[in-house]
């Protein structure tokens, strides 16, 4: 997904337009950003998680906010490359700094949306509180050879201890008539608001199932707690590697990495 971020970045520069001189189909009042307070996870590490509700009728593609705060000397960045449909809230994302909310200072929101074959890449300055919109054609849909349902998966779920992050057991078939080499499903995690992958790069030929590789389990211990939100494998054919990301939400299919 990043990729295709970056190769419709690349093509709006070819062909958007400037739209300076009116407000985008989506202002960033329609995406209140929070920030959380100060987290400590039980290893030690220190970090301030972010999240932003989608109050348009328009799907989030990316979303990109760069801060600054008081208390440190660098810039501070809060990414999502995860799809937010209209009216849902964001995966929490987190800087790796302990932060206090309140001496946050938002510097530019950069923001990509889509709505009816239409994109719209928007950047917004908060001190000149001015936009910059350009906009470009959608890429056309595709179905690839090898198609997500070709690549079930199943998570083998164990009871997990009371507040102990807890790794889950997965393997996939492979259905396809391709050789799969690498396999990465993005989970979103309920019960935490996060996104985390169960990932292997196991080969794994036409009619076989993996081995088992493993990802985080939420702490509720229930599949009900999880639901996945993007997929991306490569297959080995004549050609070479082919790579493809798929999302759930949506439905698309895009280029892998």
């Amino acid at each position: 997904m990043r990729r295709l971020v970056f190769l419709l970045f690349a093509a709006f520069i070819l062909f958007g337009c400037d739209s300076n001189s009116t407000l985008p189909p989506v202002t960033v009042d329609l995406l209140p950003i929070e920030i959380s307070p100060k987290s400590t996870e039980k290893t030690g590490m220190k970090y301030t998680n972010a999240t932003f509700s989608n109050q348009s009728d328009y799907i989030v593609n990316s979303f990109l906010l760069d801060a600054k705060s008081e208390e440190v000397d660098e810039p501070i960045h809060f990414y999502w490359f995860d799809t937010v449909l209209p009216q849902e809230i964001s995966p929490k994302t987190n800087c790796l700094k302990d932060l206090d909310p309140a001496q946050i200072e938002y510097t530019q929101l950069e923001y990509q949306i889509s709505k009816d074959g239409i994109i719209y890449q928007i950047t917004y300055d908060f001190s000149k509180e001015k936009y910059e919109v350009k906009s470009f054609e959608d890429l056309p849909d595709f179905t690839p050879e090898v198609t997500y349902d070709q690549l079930p998966y199943q998570i083998d779920a164990v009871i997990a201890e009371e507040d102990s992050p807890q790794s889950w057991p997965t393997v996939f078939t492979n259905n396809s008539d391709q050789i799969i080499v690498e396999y990465r499903i993005g989970m979103l995690l309920k019960d935490v608001n996060e996104i985390h992958y169960y990932y292997t790069e196991d080969t794994v030929f036409p009619g076989e199932t993996s081995p088992s590789f493993w990802g985080r389990a939420p702490l509720t211990g229930s599949l009900e707690d999880m639901e996945p939100v993007t997929l991306m494998y490569i297959w080995k054919d004549e050609d070479g590697e082919q790579s493809v990301e798929f999302d759930y939400k949506t439905q698309k299919y895009s280029e892998g990495y």
